[in-house]
């Protein structure tokens, strides 16, 4: 097959999921931004097998910056297409994203390597199709943080993503496999896809990423898994050590191969998972077991 007929296979069986698909899961492996790196992806798919999860969840950043962005975002297509869309969910991360691409390495690389029609299957096709938001169980699943509305220090209501007939879920919905750009096609993309957590605010301030992008504090993000029945926002998106805990004034960064808690204790926290070698830090993926109650880091052996 074709590398520009993969990603169109890949990409109509990403379409009728929508943007916010449930998944229906026991035990979830969950990868943050691999940036070209398909080592770490391709450990990242061992280790779902060893350990018999349902789905493996992937957060976004397949491309730019590492030297195998084409390798990597070929690699999950294929896993797409031979495991199914429910038990391999791609998410879409903000360098799923031509503009990004160009300023970030990958746009060269996929011109030189496989030629113009790739680059217009991607942002025509496949970029459009991947889904920005998941849940599983009590876990809400996106590469970035959460919308908001006025986006200032005061209380606002939240963002129900999953609530049928929402403002958040008919914007998602009305541009759905038709969003070429994850900065400017959509406010509440934009936001899924760019905002960060600060543990240290309560509401929401500026961010430095640029214009409309957020920081989002631990009322805020409470207020949001509450009012989507969920306990534990899992993302991506911020350089991290491999895993990072952000809770109500704290912060741990850096936590350590085979780290462990339990959704009780980790209740109305966020987890950033990093997965690149990119920055020379450890790269990370998550085992998460809803039956047991139970979420565990996993390093990638190279950095242990």
């Amino acid at each position: 097959m074709r590398p520009e007929e993969l990603l169109r296979e890949a990409a109509e069986r990403l379409r009728g999921l929508g943007p916010t698909p449930v998944l229906e899961a026991r035990r979830l492996l969950v990868l943050g931004d691999t940036h070209g790196y398909p080592e770490v992806t391709r450990w990242a798919l061992e280790l779902a097998d060893e350990e018999s999860v349902d789905a493996v969840v992937l957060l976004g950043d397949y491309v730019d910056r590492g030297p195998g962005g084409v390798e990597n975002l070929e690699l999950v297509a294929e896993q797409l297409l031979a495991r199914g869309p429910r038990r391999l969910l791609p998410l879409r991360g903000n360098h799923e994203d031509l503009e990004m691409n160009m300023n970030y390495g990958f746009y060269r690389q996929a011109i030189r390597r496989r030629g113009p029609e790739y680059i217009r299957v991607l942002e025509e096709t496949f970029y459009p199709c991947l889904p920005l938001a998941a849940k599983a169980g009590p876990l809400v699943l996106l590469h970035g943080g959460i919308p908001c509305s006025e986006c200032g220090s005061e209380p606002e209501p939240p963002a129900r993503l999953w609530e049928p007939g929402s403002p958040w879920r008919r914007e998602l919905e009305d541009r759905w496999c038709r969003l070429r750009s994850t900065y400017t096609g959509s406010r509440v993309a934009r936001h899924l896809l760019w905002n960060d957590p600060n543990p240290r605010i309560e509401w929401f301030e500026p961010n430095i990423r640029g214009p409309d992008t957020h920081l989002y504090g631990w009322r805020a993000w409470r207020s949001f898994l509450e009012a989507n029945q969920a306990v534990l926002l899992i993302r991506g998106h911020e350089v991290s050590d491999a895993g990072r805990l952000d809770r109500p004034g704290e912060r741990l960064e850096g936590l350590p191969d085979g780290w462990r808690a339990g959704l009780d204790e980790l209740r109305g926290s966020v987890v950033t998972v990093f997965s690149s070698l990119y920055h020379g830090m450890g790269a990370g993926a998550l085992l998460v077991d809803l039956g047991e109650g139970l979420v565990e880091l996993r390093r990638y052996p190279r950095l242990r």
